[in-house]
């Protein structure tokens, strides 16, 4: 996960929702502005002080001012501070780790996806989610993807990387998912190793009122979808997004249950 300051509340939702989900401690990474330090310790509760990172150490001095507060989606700052993705999936990478998987901080985990994304990754390099909007072509949505450590993967990320500092540079205002969209538009062999994520099982902002009432998700057939995720965009501002959270079931900063234990939850101490 990538952070700027100001998003520690989101953060410990989606660290407790993963580690509901029986996600591993030390499976979790959060890269954050190196500003939001003191915000993020008590995180070294949940997940290892070592996987908490600012973002100069991938960034180097040129990462060091990236977003000293939480920016809005749309405005520059926050455009500009989405190139952070891309360095931290291939720090990892790079790392050695032989699967990545990057989760927004306004997704909630409902049920682990992983054992389905390593099936994924047995025949493609890319799976993401689909934005879910008709445009003539698929609009893949970088809050939530899987990426294998391929070399075709190492080449798109320094692709992507070039491009959003030359976007960047040049004042284009462009932002992380408009850069890999055009990327995917420029390559076509690329969408024969990008596998979109069906909608029902990870659902986007657009599917908000399938979550309004959420005891109506066990009712058939609904039952039947079982999303692993639900990702609040599709909504500007960190209220909006709480809210979005909130009205389905998925807002719990202070605590998610324990697997195997609804009157236990993380961060009961």
């Amino acid at each position: 996960m990538v952070a700027s300051a100001g998003l520690g509340d989101f953060v410990l939702n989606t660290i407790g929702s993963m580690l509901a989900c029986g996600v591993r401690p030390a499976q979790i990474f959060l890269f954050h502005s190196d500003s939001a330090a003191d915000e993020y310790t008590s995180i070294a509760h949940d997940i290892p002080p070592s996987n908490i990172l600012p973002i100069h150490g991938i960034l180097g001095p040129v990462g060091t001012d990236l977003n000293r507060s939480y920016s809005d989606w749309g405005t520059v700052e926050f455009k500009t501070f989405t190139i952070v993705k891309w360095f931290a999936i291939r720090w990892m990478l790079a790392r050695g780790a032989s699967q990545v998987v990057f989760s927004d901080i306004d997704i909630a985990w409902i049920r682990s996806p992983l054992d389905y994304l390593r099936w994924i990754a047995k025949s493609y390099d890319l799976a993401i989610q689909n934005e879910g909007i008709a445009l003539g072509k698929a609009v893949a949505c970088t809050g939530f993807m899987s990426l294998k450590n391929t070399p075709g993967i190492d080449e798109m990320l320094s692709e992507l990387i070039d491009r959003q500092a030359a976007s960047i540079e040049a004042g284009e205002n462009l932002d992380d998912q408009d850069i890999l969209n055009a990327y995917l538009d420029a390559h076509g062999k690329a969408y024969k190793r990008t596998w979109l994520l069906p909608e029902a099982q990870f659902p986007n902002g657009l599917f908000a009122p399938m979550f309004s009432a959420p005891e109506k998700l066990q009712a058939w057939p609904l039952s039947l979808i079982r999303p692993m995720i639900f990702h609040a965009n599709w909504c500007v501002g960190l209220q909006a997004k709480r809210e979005r959270l909130e009205r389905a079931g998925l807002w719990r900063p202070n605590g998610w249950p324990l697997p195997g234990h609804a009157d236990e939850s993380y961060r009961a101490g």
